[in-house]
């Protein structure tokens, strides 16, 4: 998934997104619709939380996380802090959106706004990695970089 916001943007209707997933098809990414405001509410709600703590940032692509990931972001020299949903109060894991309990947790502790935040998962919730950057462009092109680096640990 990937959203990319107007300059300041304050609601999920100023945030582009695809609507549902991006898909591999014979080895590329193949997204099957058009980009479209207020189209992923999820990925629009983490942006804009990380855009009140720094509006530099106004795109963020996520990824699976796993430890050949983890692996990959240390080779590549990219540094990156985390959240588990499980150290999160009730209250968090309980509600709609429990990632972004841990996305202003992490922000908040943080002196600038780390580029990579991790979310560990949970019970039923699939760890992931956010990449925050200026544009579309620049969260994708870091994300080809990561899923470069892994597929070189993978051999």
């Amino acid at each position: 998934n990937i959203t990319m916001g107007v300059a300041n943007a304050k609601s999920t209707s100023e945030i582009a997104g695809i609507p549902g997933r991006m898909t591999k098809v014979r080895d590329a990414a193949r997204a099957f619709m058009n980009p479209e405001f207020g189209a992923s509410t999820h990925m629009a709600e983490v942006l804009l939380a990380v855009m009140k703590a720094d509006p530099n940032i106004r795109a963020v692509i996520n990824i699976k996380h796993d430890e050949h990931v983890d692996r990959a972001l240390k080779n590549l020299g990219y540094t990156s802090s985390s959240f588990s949903l499980t150290e999160l109060p009730k209250e968090a894991q309980e509600s709609e959106f429990p990632m972004l309990w841990g996305i202003k947790k992490v922000v908040d502790e943080s002196e600038k706004v780390p580029s990579i935040i991790v979310d560990k998962g949970g019970y039923g919730i699939e760890p992931m990695a956010y990449i925050f950057g200026e544009s579309a462009t620049a969260v994708a092109r870091k994300a080809i970089r990561i899923a470069e680096a892994v597929r070189e640990l993978k051999k």
